[in-house]
């Protein structure tokens, strides 16, 4: 082989003469697995004449010295990133290149679903040309339509090895991944067996080729086909709809139009496998102490087995304003669950009340009530979210009484609820003017909220405080309720700026406060700096009463 090169290389300088400017193309160049053909290249690349360009078209990346030469600055890639079509080209080959007449809003949809893949694009043109208008084709195109299905089936799916299909049809059912969740999906398994496995529960012939490694010299066999890092890295070089979720490149999620393909395919070949792998990868969230992740799997697979997770994580969630997320996680269960389950219920009430359905949450507290399973633990908290909605119509007597008996029957461990009462109770109080009671329910509900790592109902308490002080003259015990709260947020965050890259509101109407005490007290250049931050937390969460106060 290098006598060739060295025949080729006398031509190629002889060319030379005759003209200033050489261009090789070498297309397809993933299809090369012979190491000799690699070094022999390697060799064309080190001494070709000046004015050469050896231009390689391939679909991973080659088992080249790239690093030596992007050093050398005799390389310049172009990636699948670099090759992305972004909204103006997407037009510029719809309508030029295709010759369609599509409005502009379709173009923008078009390019958002395909995320610029030039391929997808030209599918889609196809179908546009087929006589299909395109309103529909945008509704319709996704990763079970049949051009795309016939593309990705033949030109990727099938000319992998039968461990990388495994891994890419089981992988697909996760929103984001990375090497040791994949092979949480496989428990005792490995990629290999789980790759044979599948091909046979199939019917199918395997004759894909084996992972070529990074250094090309040989095949990756099946030992290191059994990893799920090692399928990853192999992915990633070969350009296999893998996006990178952070630098380090540990996380990954697939191109939406090449995970919808690849889970449509699984469910309709083989739909028994689908529930088990979801349960598996919620298992693994719940081992990483990720909930929220693990409640979407069992939602997905086996629901029931969400209902403990939900209740212990919904109420931070709901005080974190993601009263979608909790209701929604409810709407997924079977219906007659909440009727044995009053926590569930009690998860919905206070939803309902967070997202201002008032009128609906009656219903559902009457409902638990009414349940045999409705102990005094229960009804207080029933007692609790009454509370809430009456503060929140501003039923102040209603709303102190509702929360001295609410307050009365929680347990000790109801932390949470005990906190957001206690601060139902200082609200009122400080509006009724019983500002003494309106002190010791606030510095209730702060304690309760810093015992249970309860931040944002800390800070409000502390807020309220502030606020209840400033009203009344007190301006130095106002301060001193602002500074406690800022040092508490402090220790949550205690990187420099780390509080201000958090949406949190109520944390900025609290620099709001102390920075507005400092401006009376003519401290100027620590006012700035606190408003300024409190504009920035303010602005972060779209908080217009803090942007007013300040």
């Amino acid at each position: 082989m290098e006598v060739v090169v060295e025949v080729l290389l006398e031509d190629l300088y002889e060319r030379r003469e005759a003209s200033s400017s050489l261009r090789l193309i070498l297309d397809d160049y993933h299809v090369l697995s012979n190491a000799t053909i690699h070094r022999s290249v390697e060799l064309l690349v080190e001494q070709m004449p000046s004015g050469m360009q050896l231009l390689l078209a391939s679909r991973q990346e080659p088992p080249l010295p790239l690093a030596r030469w992007r050093v050398n600055g005799v390389l310049a890639e172009l990636r699948a990133s670099d090759l992305r079509f972004d909204q103006a080209e997407a037009a510029q080959f719809l309508t030029g290149v295709m010759r369609l007449d599509v409005p502009t809003e379709v173009i923008a949809q078009l390019a958002k679903r395909t995320e610029g893949w030039p391929a997808a694009l030209q599918l889609a043109a196809l179908s546009l040309r087929d006589g299909h208008s395109p309103q529909t084709i945008v509704a319709s195109f996704r990763g079970s339509h049949r051009h795309l299905v016939d593309y990705l089936a033949a030109e990727v799916l099938q000319r992998q090895p039968a461990p990388v299909q495994a891994f890419l049809l089981y992988s697909a059912f996760c929103e984001r991944f990375c090497a040791s969740l994949c092979d949480a999906l496989v428990e005792q398994s490995d990629w290999q067996t789980e790759g044979e496995r599948l091909f046979s529960a199939l019917g199918l012939e395997h004759k894909a080729p084996l992972i070529t490694s990074s250094s090309g010299n040989t095949r990756v066999g099946v030992r290191s086909s059994q990893s799920a890092q090692a399928i990853l890295e192999y992915l990633d070089q070969a350009s296999m709809f893998l996006v990178p979720l952070d630098d380090e490149r540990r996380w990954f999620r697939y191109h939406t139009l090449f995970a919808e393909f690849l889970r449509e395919r699984l469910q309709r070949e083989a739909p028994a496998l689908v529930s088990p792998l979801l349960q598996r990868a919620a298992r693994w969230y719940e081992k990483q102490a990720a909930p929220e992740e693990a409640i979407g799997y069992w939602l997905r697979s086996e629901p029931t087995a969400a209902v403990g997770l939900i209740e212990q994580v919904g109420r931070k969630l709901l005080l974190r304003s993601e009263v979608a997320t909790v209701l929604g996680w409810l709407d997924q269960l079977p219906p007659d669950l909440e009727a044995t389950q009053p926590g569930l219920a009690l998860l919905r009430a206070w939803g309902l009340a967070l997202s201002g359905d008032l009128d609906a949450v009656e219903r559902v507290l009457q409902g638990i009530e009414t349940a045999p399973t409705a102990d005094a633990a229960v009804r207080s908290e029933v007692l609790a979210v009454r509370a809430t909605v009456a503060g929140l119509r501003r039923e102040i007597v209603r709303t102190i009484e509702l929360a001295q008996r609410a307050r009365a029957g929680l347990p000790e461990e109801s932390v949470l609820v005990r906190s957001v009462v206690a601060l139902m109770l200082g609200t009122a109080s400080y509006l009724s003017g019983a500002q003494l009671t309106a002190i010791q329910a606030f510095e209730e509900s702060a304690l309760l909220g810093q015992r249970g790592d309860l931040m944002i109902v800390a800070l409000f308490a502390l807020h309220q405080l502030g606020l209840l002080y400033r009203s009344s003259g007190q301006l130095g015990r106002a301060a001193q309720a602002y500074e406690r709260a800022l040092a508490y947020a402090e220790t949550k965050y205690p990187r420099q700026g780390a509080l201000a890259e958090r949406p949190i509101p109520v944390a900025g109407a609290v620099y709001v406060g102390l920075g507005l005490l400092k401006y009376e007290w003519n401290e100027l250049d620590e006012a700035e700096h606190l408003l300024a931050q409190g504009l920035l937390l303010g602005r972060q969460g779209r908080n217009l009463e803090i942007l007013m106060m300040a």
